[in-house]
């Protein structure tokens, strides 16, 4: 570790986000002279300014540019193949740093010397705490609250919410241990490749990052939220732009893809049967409706019912086709 000549690799991943990726690159490049930083950024086929604004504005950054969208966890494998840092800090380009935050990061670090992977808080823009970024693993339980019909009810339970999503991350302690860090604001050890490896790339979107800790922790690292740290994170801007309804079915997905990998076969079988049931009952209710009354193309209804059919339609390429879903190319599906 001590042959790396630059302290930290910052590593985005972009996709149509122009805009925020320019305030992104601007607040780290301001804080170029806290430490011997290098900045990444790894294009996954964007249709926006994002290419053209990053090479007229910031030709010292490493671009990379990629064909096609090849999701998130292989563009952050590329990314740290070509890096060269001592650390290395995966962020979303809807992040936006602060002063003195990096040299805090690694001065934890320094400290905890058995942490693997490092995230500060994340803020709004006014300033509070976000949550439901440092999560549990699923349980049967989280995917039958959070997860299904039940969830328009249970959401609103915040005790539900801590005990079978997420633990208060807030408090007096300065660094807070937790069961897993969000891909798109994570420091790690470079070390950690050694033992854990790289991002899962069977994951085209969600939960790479989930199984990427699950591997952490199970080779012995801790993960830690800096409590006394923060960055701004504006939340989603990538997806928000597209498909809602896409984004549910290959969340879901993906779910089921980290409970396969980890978990034993009796949970596997009642995670399929609960996500399953779900999609197919609610599509059923709203097919119903639909015959009942004509359903304008953009309400909520019609996308309750194109959530549930984009889900079920991956579930049958993931599971009973046994290949790539046609759902995941680089462009969202038309309804």
């Amino acid at each position: 570790m001590d042959n790396f000549k630059i302290d930290l690799s910052v590593i985005v991943v972009n996709w149509n986000t122009a805009e925020d990726l320019d305030n992104c690159l601007a607040s780290f490049i301001a804080l170029s002279d806290e430490l011997t930083l290098e900045i990444i950024v790894v294009d996954n086929a964007s249709e926006d300014q994002s290419v053209s604004m990053m090479r007229s504005e910031y030709p010292a950054v490493n671009l990379i540019v990629n064909q096609k969208n090849i999701g998130f966890a292989a563009g952050v494998n590329q990314g740290i193949r070509s890096s060269k840092g001592k650390f290395l800090l995966i962020l979303n380009p809807d992040i936006v740093a602060s002063k003195n935050i990096l040299r805090s990061l690694i001065e934890i670090f320094e400290k905890y010397p058995n942490a693997g992977a490092l995230a500060p808080r994340l803020i709004n823009n006014d300033g509070t705490t976000q949550s439901g970024y440092f999560r549990k693993y699923p349980s049967i339980l989280q995917i039958l609250f959070f997860y299904t019909m039940f969830a328009k009810f249970t959401e609103k339970s915040k005790f539900l919410f801590r005990k079978y999503m997420e633990d208060s991350v807030s408090g007096q302690n300065s660094v807070i241990e937790v069961p897993q860090i969000p891909g798109g604001c994570i420091m790690i050890r470079r070390e950690v490749l050694n033992t854990a490896g790289y991002m899962d790339e069977s994951y085209f979107l969600f939960f790479e990052d989930v199984d990427w800790c699950y591997r952490l922790r199970e080779h012995g690292w801790r993960l830690l939220m800096a409590n006394t740290v923060s960055m701004t994170h504006l939340g989603g801007r990538s997806i928000l732009k597209k498909d809602k309804e896409w984004i549910y079915g290959r969340f879901m997905l993906s779910l089921n893809q980290f409970i396969d990998k980890h978990s034993p076969i009796w949970f596997r079988i009642v995670a399929k049967m609960i996500t399953f049931c779900n999609s197919f009952s609610i599509m059923l209710v709203r097919m119903l409706q639909n015959l009942m009354s004509s359903a304008d193309k953009e309400s909520k209804r019609q996308q309750s019912y194109l959530r549930h059919s984009y889900f079920l339609r991956m579930f049958y390429d993931h599971y009973i086709r046994r290949s790539d879903s046609k759902y995941d190319k680089v462009t969202f599906p038309k309804r």
